[in-house]
């Protein structure tokens, strides 16, 4: 038996919420978690001042259902199947979703790159492997993989890292290690404990940075 892989051309799915304008001061580039389609994932987001900010929310490429054969759909960014091949896909999708919404001419725009869950690990491995200058990134319930702490060369740009005890997917333990790690391979970060489990909090996104 061989295998063989193949490069083919096909359709993703973006959701934004407001305008691209003059006036925006920040673009904020959100990663959805396992099982989430961005169009839900979107409207935690729908509280910014959208006159100000612009946010982009990209779908993981594999879709299935949730549960048995039919109901709900949920997207995912990638799984241990093809690993490399599943990395170098979502990494060259992000950058053309960067290239297409994201208006390069408008000066003075910040950009902010939030990954919850699952999107945590897409996030990190995608800007970790771009030029763009991010002016902060968010890890919210979800751990950076230990290949890019190691290798990590975003270490000016301004990191936060959300959790909860009460998160059922990243235990107390899980963090502790997680965080040691991140200071043993000196990358400053902010630390920031919410409340709810794990969820995307809308009252805590307004806290993010001070718009």
């Amino acid at each position: 038996m061989q295998e063989h892989s193949i490069t083919i051309n096909r359709t993703a799915r973006i959701y934004t919420l407001g305008e691209l304008t003059a006036d925006t001061d920040y673009i904020w580039i959100v990663i959805h978690g396992y099982g989430m389609l961005a169009q839900y994932f979107i409207k935690k987001f729908d509280h910014l001042d959208l006159t100000k900010n612009y946010i982009i929310a990209p779908e993981g490429l594999s879709r299935f259902y949730n549960e048995n054969m039919s109901g709900r759909v949920g997207a995912s960014w990638m799984t241990s199947e093809d690993r490399d091949n599943e990395i170098k896909n979502y990494t060259q999708y992000l950058d053309e979703v960067f290239q297409q919404f994201v208006c390069t001419s408008l000066q003075n725009i910040k950009v902010i790159g939030l990954g919850f869950s699952q999107g945590v690990s897409t996030l990190f491995r995608w800007a970790n492997n771009s030029n763009i200058q991010f002016h902060q990134l968010i890890a919210w319930a979800g751990s950076i993989p230990i290949e890019t702490i190691e290798n990590f060369h975003l270490k000016t740009t301004p990191l936060k890292i959300y959790y909860s005890e009460e998160d059922p997917y990243f235990s107390i333990e899980q963090i502790n290690k997680y965080l040691s790690l991140l200071k043993n391979n000196n990358i400053v970060f902010t630390l920031q404990e919410y409340k709810g489990g794990h969820k995307l909090i809308k009252e805590e996104i307004q806290n993010i940075i001070d718009l």
